[in-house]
């Protein structure tokens, strides 16, 4: 890239051509986007536009809008959840922060977790707070998948969690095959979503004993994925 969009967010499009074609110039690094007819990103970076680490850009015309007044830290994930009680989707934002907030309003979501409602422009609280560091978000539909390192309430910490849109439950209370920060000490770095609705994880664990790096979870069990 030209030297006058290194160290900042830079969002774009590869054209036909080959090159890629800047659709937003941010201050400081953006880490991760998701996408319903218009894209959202989030990361480290400020802004002007009333936002703090979140973004929505507009497909239409590619003008940038705020979250309420976005968050007080890092966002590290984000990702579109189906609530299973409103059947409302939601737009799921997890990271190093410590709150989000509407805008003209102090009441503060409180946590590293918060969720946008896209209709309704607010910010809200998914559950109880989070207390700790969301690194990875994905959800099936209106099952959400929760990778870091927190607490939830006064519940012991876990490093990977499943949200059903009422409870949280955690793979680490029904089976004790699988151990995050295993082998280099690492944990879950990337999660995906398989056509048969299996939870893929990705990173540095213990599965059976074993190092492991890619794993299936099937809603009972783990198994691990040979590369």
């Amino acid at each position: 890239m030209a030297g006058g969009i290194r160290n900042r967010g830079f969002v774009g499009v590869l054209a036909a051509a080959g090159n890629v074609e800047p659709i937003l110039l941010l201050n400081r690094a953006v880490s991760c986007m998701a996408k319903r007819g218009s894209l959202y990103v989030g990361g480290s970076f400020t802004g002007s536009f009333d936002n703090e680490k979140v973004a929505h850009i507009l497909s239409t015309n590619g003008l940038v809008q705020g979250l309420g007044r976005g968050v007080d830290g890092t966002v590290n994930s984000i990702t579109f959840f189906t609530d299973s009680q409103t059947s409302t989707e939601m737009l799921i934002v997890g990271g190093s922060f410590h709150s989000a907030v509407n805008l003209h309003s102090i009441a503060l979501v409180k946590g590293a977790l918060a969720a946008w409602n896209p209709a309704t422009a607010l910010w809200s609280a998914i559950s109880e707070p989070f207390l700790g560091r969301v690194d990875v978000l994905v959800s099936n539909g209106p099952i959400l998948y929760l990778a870091g390192t927190m607490s939830l309430g006064d519940k012991a910490t876990s490093l990977l969690s499943i949200y059903d849109g009422k409870t949280w439950t955690t793979p680490l209370g029904r089976s004790n095959e699988f151990v995050v920060g295993g082998g280099g000490g690492g944990g879950i770095d990337a999660m995906a979503i398989s056509d048969e609705g299996h939870l893929i994880i990705g990173g540095d664990f213990v599965l059976q004993g074993t190092s492991v790096y890619l794993a299936r979870w099937d809603g009972g069990h783990f198994h691990k994925i040979q590369v």
